[in-house]
């Protein structure tokens, strides 16, 4: 459950996700750059759909681009504090950047982007959509 709380020292509210600490180590101590077409506990890997949350939108029959609900929300529908968390895995090749892609596939992602944020502002209780992409690791400040 989410909750919001006052950072003492900056005065700005903060969220807490205590059920965030429960998903598997996102980095590794060294970056290792690992680029592979399929592993077999991958979630992501084409073939390995139903390792995945529910499907929310996806592109393509066979997919192209697929969006999930996020395993390990930052938010989600129990609490005081609610909304939706995705996952959209851009291509069946997962290991491309978003650099790495064509007009087309970018076309596709960014398609998804604006069809699920669409869907998203027709709930009443949706005020706000953020889209974010995770990259690399992030240090934290202190």
């Amino acid at each position: 459950m989410a909750e919001f709380r006052l950072n003492e020292i900056t005065k700005e509210q903060i969220l807490i996700v205590e059920s965030r600490l429960k998903r598997p180590k996102d980095f590794k101590n060294q970056e290792v750059i690992e680029k592979v077409s399929f592993k077999e506990n991958c979630p992501f890997c084409f073939g390995n759909e139903e390792q995945t949350p529910p499907e929310v939108y996806r592109i393509g029959d066979p997919w192209e681009v697929r969006v999930v609900e996020n395993k390990f929300p930052i938010l989600d529908s129990n609490g005081d504090i609610t909304g939706y968390h995705y996952v959209v895995i851009e291509t069946t090749n997962h290991s491309k950047n978003l650099h790495e892609m064509n007009e087309d596939e970018m076309y596709k992602v960014i398609k998804s982007f604006v069809k699920v944020s669409e869907e998203l502002y027709t709930k009443e209780e949706v005020k706000y959509v953020q889209i974010f992409k995770n990259y690399k690791k992030r240090p934290v400040l202190l």
